[in-house]
């Protein structure tokens, strides 16, 4: 993997993973990157389909030392001189490299311009939702994305909306979650995504709202479950922060009793909804 450059990763993962590979545009492209590529149509007897190779070589281009790649009609990728399982291994790094780079590039200006609004706001009031816990949720969230191979259309999704969520913190309490859609989609806006991009990351950032049940069959419970994930995993610490948040923005004192039983009462009431959430983080018991 060591002789291809960052563009020819993106470039591979685009036309293998993304659904980029049916634009003939695409394979021009890489006949253009430094020879490595030799595009070409063969016909098939057996199957009577037209067939598109790329042929991947190595710096020193010899035909003893390159990896082939074909992409038929049906879809499916075949690189001829590699096993089944060297061939898995080659496009799982293809799509773990292609997702890195984009997260520096892409994600890398999300990231900067939310860090960048809670560092100028900072709000000492904000004991339990400021930046240390925005960064706990998208930094648990990228390591599930990559882990588990999701695409790089799923992967900006997830990790834009884990960097909105909590920004509406910052300039209301009560209704944050709208402020953050709001302000999350002028920025996506800007940037020229797409309705169904800013869709569903305004989905995603409102499931985090308290009484809010995530779409079935999706995975958009995992932001949820990972925004209650930070709540329990060091429970005494982070009840203190948000009692103390409470009390500076909402001015209510509670007694220590009072507010054992709100604690109580919401613990006793968390539902998980992820395969995350289940497995990873289970029965909330266990960290009381």
């Amino acid at each position: 993997m060591e002789y291809l450059n960052k563009n020819e990763i993106i470039l591979l993962n685009d036309l293998f993973f993304e659904g980029k590979y049916n634009s003939l545009a695409n394979y021009d492209k890489l006949k253009e990157i430094d020879n490595k590529y030799i595009v070409k149509e063969t016909w098939s007897r057996d199957t009577g389909h037209m067939w598109k190779e790329i042929c991947l070589y190595k710096p020193n281009h010899t035909k003893e030392d390159f990896e082939y790649v074909s992409l038929n009609k049906s879809e499916k990728l075949i690189i001829s001189n590699l096993t089944i399982e060297n061939q898995i291994i080659f496009w799982e790094k293809i799509k773990e490299e292609a997702i890195l780079i984009k997260l520096e590039n892409e994600i890398g200006k999300v990231f900067n311009y939310v860090e960048k609004l809670f560092k100028q706001k900072n709000d000492k009031k904000l004991t339990y939702h400021n930046w240390e816990h925005t960064k706990y949720v998208f930094d648990r969230l990228k390591g599930i994305c990559i882990a588990n191979s999701f695409s790089w259309n799923k992967t900006e999704e997830m990790l834009t909306a884990a960097l909105f969520h909590d920004v509406g913190y910052l300039f209301e309490y009560d209704n944050h979650e709208d402020k953050s859609i709001e302000i999350a989609e002028n920025f996506m806006k800007e940037f020229n995504k797409s309705e169904t991009f800013i869709k569903n990351v305004s989905e995603m950032i409102y499931t985090t709202k308290a009484d809010a049940i995530p779409i079935p069959d999706s995975d958009f419970h995992l932001l949820k479950d990972i925004d209650l994930e930070y709540r329990i995993i060091d429970q005494e610490k982070r009840s203190m922060e948000l009692k103390k948040e409470s009390e500076n923005i909402l001015n209510i004192n509670y007694t220590d009793e009072e507010w054992l039983n709100i604690q109580n009462s919401f613990f006793s009431n968390i539902k998980f909804y992820s395969w995350y959430g289940k497995e990873n983080i289970g029965d909330v018991n266990n960290y009381l």
